[in-house]
């Protein structure tokens, strides 16, 4: 869907690239904002905010749909970040400067891995959400 929503928003609205990477990188953290606030609420106040009594449907659920919601913004974020890499960046350092975004961007994958590796238990998952 994010494949979908940022040429919409370029070629059918005509917005430039720089407010669609805004728009959907606030996308994606608004669409993550109530899942936070659940982990928040059961680990830190030792409550329910979306308790299945009062709304009928599980905790489960609203951050499983708040994150699969999420991720289109992040998808349409990450097309409009590597088209304007392509367009910005001079020819010359181009693959210089994406050699640099991808060691980075595994370097901070390795630091979440090993951090899942460290709190592996399923009691401390409420640690990686943070």
């Amino acid at each position: 869907l994010g494949t979908l929503l940022t040429p919409f928003l370029a070629n059918s609205c005509g917005l430039k690239l720089e407010l669609i990477g805004v728009f959907t990188i606030w996308l994606f953290w608004i669409c993550l904002f109530p899942s936070g606030i659940q982990f928040l609420a059961e680990k830190g106040f030792n409550t329910d905010v979306f308790s299945t009594n009062s709304a009928g449907f599980d905790d489960a659920y609203v951050i499983l749909f708040c994150m699969i919601i999420a991720r289109l913004g992040l998808w349409a974020f990450d097309l409009v970040e590597n088209q304007l890499m392509q367009e910005r960046v001079k020819p010359a350092t181009r693959a210089q400067v994406n050699g640099v975004q991808v060691s980075v961007s595994q370097l901070f994958f390795i630091f979440v891995a090993v951090l899942a590796m460290i709190f592996s238990d399923t009691s401390q998952f409420y640690i990686l959400v943070f």
